[in-house]
């Protein structure tokens, strides 16, 4: 059965098909059975062949997403040959691994290496050194790390979440896409405004806490403002009963133009919702190109992370839902749109793009 296993992750396929079968044996794994997995991952690691350290990386990344054996060893392994695991892997670092990340640190070995993996590892020793580092301004890029991992610390140095466990996948309906002749325009650039439509206001309240009064959302975005830089809203009033959003832009403020010519003809997206939920750190790899559409749970940073702040109060906005524009065939650039809301003022959202 391992062989088996291990074959299906020696070719990259990012078909959905086949993570399910792969992530099914994994959970159907005894303990004796993963006890031979671990060895072989082993062999693999020390090796020192990329190739068989990255299918060990691999099957370690879903072990972690979907059961609940411990990797620690492979993980520390991995440090020990001088391979750098994928950041958020070290979510499951036990002590002996946080032990190792720590003398790396005092030996100043790979520190930036260093960083990225403890700033995953939640435990009240590493927020307090995070703290500690954050009151005396003695490491660089400190907030990036904490941010790539899913975290700030607030006013008072305390841990806050900028992300939900409770995670729901999203996907195109049937009707993905339909014309609208009266489709608003970019209040920057003045081309026309695409629009998730329906989006239910429940999973305001379900995943946030955030009431409303209302029953839907009409969430537009512009395909290339977005690009830039995360684009403000409000939510206001809209008609038949839903809210839509507008777009907050400051007066005389415009986006340069490029080159080249872009049209979009504009329209409205529509999405299904998962009726049951998934693990939070489902999309969490950039790396993988499907099932990446969610609301709730942990974001895909194709680059660092940029949680943006609210226009109104600004504090550090939550992540709320992102879109893969691979569901979308009329979405032109290849990347993930990502929504944010504010947990402060309720009624403030933003969009931005990660290619």
């Amino acid at each position: 059965m391992i062989d088996a296993l291990l074959e299906i992750y020696k070719t990259y396929r990012p078909e959905e098909g086949v993570a399910q079968k792969r992530n099914e044996q994994l959970r159907s794994l005894s303990d004796e059975q993963f006890s031979c997995l671990a060895e072989v991952l082993l062999e693999h690691i020390q090796s020192g062949q990329e190739a068989q350290i990255a299918i060990a990386e691999d099957v370690v990344s879903d072990l972690v997403i979907h059961t609940t054996y411990s990797v620690d060893l492979l993980l520390r392994t991995m440090l020990q040959v001088g391979y750098a695991p994928l950041d958020h892997l070290f979510r499951a670092a036990g002590p002996q691994t946080k032990t190792e990340l720590l003398a790396m640190l005092e030996k100043k070995d790979r520190s930036e290496l260093v960083m990225r993996s403890l700033a995953w590892i939640d435990s009240e020793e590493i927020t307090a050194r995070f703290a500690h580092w954050k009151r005396e301004e003695t490491i660089a890029l400190l907030d990036i790390y904490m941010f790539n991992a899913g975290w700030e610390l607030d006013a008072n140095y305390q841990k806050r979440w900028l992300f939900t466990r409770s995670c729901f996948g999203l996907k195109a309906a049937s009707n993905q896409i339909e014309s609208s002749l009266s489709s608003i325009k970019c209040l920057w650039c003045d081309r026309p405004l695409y629009s998730l439509s329906d989006f239910p206001t429940t999973y305001l309240e379900k995943l946030f806490d955030l009431a409303s009064t209302v029953h839907t959302l009409s969430i537009p975005f512009c395909m290339y403002c977005t690009l830039f830089e995360p684009v403000p809203m409000s939510l206001k009033p809209g008609s038949e009963g839903k809210v839509d959003f507008s777009p907050r832009i400051a007066a005389g403020k415009r986006i340069e133009q490029p080159n080249y010519k872009l049209e979009t003809s504009g329209g409205i997206l529509h999405l299904e919702i998962a009726g049951s939920m998934r693990d939070c750190f489902s999309a969490v790899d950039s790396g993988r190109s499907y099932n990446l559409s969610q609301i709730g749970g942990f974001p895909t940073w194709p680059q660092d992370a940029n949680f943006p702040h609210c226009v109104e109060c600004g504090q550090t906005m939550l992540f709320f839902m992102q879109v893969e524009s691979m569901d979308f065939p009329v979405l032109q650039y290849e990347g993930v749109y990502h929504f944010f809301v504010c947990q402060g003022c309720s009624s403030e959202f933003a969009v931005q793009q990660s290619n």
